[in-house]
């Protein structure tokens, strides 16, 4: 079971997205997107998009339990969604930069569906057999988390070399073979999934009736993220529109949570839910332009610039992205070392605001100010990335281990599902508004040919250095003044500090 399954589940999750942190194969989106010379507000909001495949996991976990296909819940959609990403590898392949934008963004989108949903039902496969077996389940769990990030960080090492020799929509075809892989023991039942009985194999209600608050919330999250997303890929929609429905779809979304779910779930949720809209990053939609624009062409409708680092993409996806996963691995063991007994408010004061100071240091490599003390650029990336990821990921321990603490027994995969799409479908938003913000301050027509003019991206660095500080007011608001150590389910009495209870929805 282990070696079938989750061989193909080290390829899908590790290889082609470096574990769910956009670090693996799939960097190719980004360079497509380049190629194609997609404004850079525009881009901002096709990466926002494609990455909300991941807000959609509840969607796939109402959808699997309730609708079962001939008897089995996860097998046949892991198989459409295989033939479903398969395809979308291979347009991308076949039709290279014939395509347009948003059909390139709505292949990179079901790509990501495959990933995500894949793992989901993988997740709930593994979950059942350590239930099944509890003595062996820490070593399927290492099994798992091994494959996968042996897999990312071959998928890191590939993806720059082969955006410099072969191209990124020859590269991008290398995620057919692994998309399909999966197909092979999905169609040989190596999933291992029982069929269900004759009398179980409609409609499952019962498990929304029990639990319909969180359910209702999961569909009306599922709805959010899919008409925000639609909006950002369907092209030729007035800005200033398609932001406010934005805006106005987050808002009651948002509503609907805080109205339906208990405050021990929904305050961690809304913060970070706040906390992603706050991270406004602006220059996601522009940066790879700033380091990997060729310095001049006879072609004028190839985007330029002078005064820019000119990374090739084995340095600026494979080194840079192989420094970061190391750094991120020593934010994780910091925090272990340092942390782990502090207050989730302490915690989270304190790292974000280190992670508003670190990100300054773009504003210094946009302002090319690390010329003047003669320090190159790429050794300035590689220490200001060092600097950021471990930041980065002492920011991410504290909400991570509050995510596992508030989910009421029983409701664990249902809950954790919720609040991280509730953190993605934030992110998103942040980023759509970012688009907005690039066209404001004339950065929003980067990438689209001829000369670049970066002149404001440190505008668009301090936004996104700024606007983070504003989570230290939702912190206070609404996250426990409790230890790290303590049971959130279970606080206690003699505390002076009133600690977040679940109630009844």
């Amino acid at each position: 079971y282990q070696r079938r399954v989750h061989g193909a589940e080290h390829l899908l999750k590790g290889f082609l997205s470096g574990g769910g942190n956009g670090l693996g194969l799939l960097v190719v989106e980004r360079k497509i997107y380049m190629d194609m010379q997609i404004p850079s507000s525009t881009r901002n909001s096709y990466l926002a998009a494609t990455n909300s495949a991941w807000g959609l996991k509840t969607m796939y976990g109402l959808i699997s339990d309730s609708i079962p296909v001939f008897g089995f819940r996860r097998a046949p959609w892991v198989l459409l969604t295989a033939l479903l990403g398969t395809a979308s590898y291979a347009s991308i392949f076949v039709f290279n930069n014939k395509m347009a934008g948003f059909a390139a963004c709505l292949c990179f989108l079901v790509a990501k569906i495959q990933i995500s949903s894949t793992d989901l039902m993988i997740e709930g496969i593994y979950t059942a057999k350590i239930r099944e077996n509890p003595r062996h389940g820490s070593y399927l769990l290492s099994w798992v988390w091994f494959g996968i990030g042996l897999c990312g960080g071959i998928g890191v090492i590939v993806a720059g070399p082969c955006l410099d020799v072969i191209g990124p929509y020859n590269t991008a075809g290398l995620g057919v073979p692994v998309a399909a892989l999966v197909i092979l023991p999905t169609c040989m039942g190596w999933l291992t999934e029982k069929r269900l009985p004759s009398g179980q194999r409609g409609f499952q209600n019962k498990s929304i009736v029990e639990s319909w608050p969180y359910f209702l919330t999961s569909l009306i999250l599922a709805s959010g993220v899919i008409a925000t997303s639609t909006l950002a890929i369907v092209p030729d929609i007035n800005s200033n529109l398609t932001l406010g429905l934005q805006l106005g779809t987050s808002v009651f979304t948002s509503a609907a949570a805080i109205n339906f779910l208990p405050a021990i779930v929904w305050r961690p949720m809304l913060f970070m839910f706040l906390n992603g809209v706050v991270t406004m990053n602006l220059s996601s939609g522009f940066v790879d332009n700033f380091y990997m624009d060729v310095e001049s062409s006879t072609d004028p409708d190839v985007s330029t610039c002078k005064d820019c680092p000119h990374f090739n993409a084995t340095f600026y996806y494979t080194i840079v992205g192989l420094v970061d996963s190391v750094f991120m691995m020593i934010g994780s063991s910091l925090f272990a070392k340092v942390m782990s007994k502090w207050t989730y408010r302490k915690a989270l004061v304190v790292t974000q605001v280190l992670v508003a100071a670190t990100s300054l240091l773009d504003v210094i490599q946009f302002k090319r100010w690390n010329h003047v003390i003669h320090l190159p650029d790429w050794l300035f990336m590689l220490g200001k990335s060092s600097v950021q990821n471990t930041c980065t990921m002492l920011n991410f321990m504290p909400t991570s281990l509050l995510m596992s603490q508030v989910c009421p027994p029983g409701l664990e995969t249902t809950v954790l599902a919720l609040l991280a799409g509730f953190s993605i479908f934030g992110s998103g938003i942040g980023q759509y508004i970012g688009s907005y913000l690039l066209d404001i301050i004339g950065m929003g027509d980067i990438g689209s040919g001829g000369e670049d003019d970066f002149s404001n991206a440190w505008i668009a660095a301090m936004i996104g250095s700024v606007t983070p500080l504003l989570s230290l007011l939702f912190i206070v608001l609404l996250i426990p003044n409790s230890s790290m150590s303590d049971n959130l389910q279970k606080p206690k009495s003699t505390t002076n500090e009133p600690k977040i209870q679940s109630t009844d929805p």
